[in-house]
C-alpha cells in the first residue's frame, strides 16, 4: 500500500499528472534511479486514482507523448484503465476514448483480448509494474514481468 492516498479528485488528477510529468522529466535527463523511484510510488498508490476524467485523460494523453513506449508506467496506465472499466461509467465510454491517445487504446484493445482468452488461474497471475533495480532482484519477483515488442508496439507479460 502507498504512502499518499488522495483525499479528493482534484488532488486525485494533479497527482497523477505530477508523477506521470516527474517521470518523464527524469527519463528525459537520464536519471534512472529517479525514474525508478517514481514508478514504484506510482505502481503503489495508483489504485487510488481515478483517471477516466478529462484531466486524468489529458495526463494519459501526455504520458503516451513524452514517455517511451517500452517503459512499464505506460502499460500500468493502460492495465488501470483495464480494471476499471465499466462501459456505461462516464469517461470510459467513446466520448471519453476520443480523449486517448490511439498507441493506448491498441493496447486497452490487446489487453481486453488477452483477457478474453485466459482462464481464471491465468487471470489471477500477478503482473509487476515495479523497475527493479537488477536482473537478480527482477528474478527473486515470483510475478510477471512485461516484454515490450518494439515491432507490435505491444507490452507482453511473461
Amino acid at each position: 500500500m502507498g504512502i499518499f492516498k488522495p483525499v479528493h479528485d482534484f488532488y486525485e488528477d494533479e497527482w497523477l499528472h505530477a508523477c506521470i510529468k516527474a517521470y518523464a522529466f527524469g527519463d528525459r535527463f537520464v536519471v534512472p534511479k529517479f525514474c525508478r523511484a517514481i514508478n514504484n510510488f506510482f505502481t503503489d498508490t495508483l489504485g487510488y486514482c481515478y483517471y477516466s476524467c478529462p484531466a486524468g485523460r489529458r495526463s494519459t494523453s501526455y504520458a503516451f507523448r513524452n514517455i517511451p513506449s517500452d517503459r512499464i508506467i505506460l502499460q500500468r496506465l493502460v492495465d488501470k484503465y483495464c480494471a476499471s472499466y465499466a462501459a456505461d461509467a462516464i469517461g470510459y465510454g467513446l466520448e471519453g476514448m476520443g480523449d486517448l491517445p490511439v498507441a493506448f487504446l491498441r493496447r486497452v484493445i490487446h489487453r481486453f483480448q488477452e483477457l478474453s482468452k485466459m482462464s481464471a488461474r491465468e487471470k489471477a497471475k500477478a503482473r509487476c509494474y515495479l523497475e527493479h533495480t537488477s536482473d537478480e532482484e527482477k528474478g527473486e519477483c515470483s510475478d510477471l514481468h512485461m516484454r515490450y515488442d518494439e515491432k507490435t508496439d505491444l507490452a507482453y507479460f511473461e
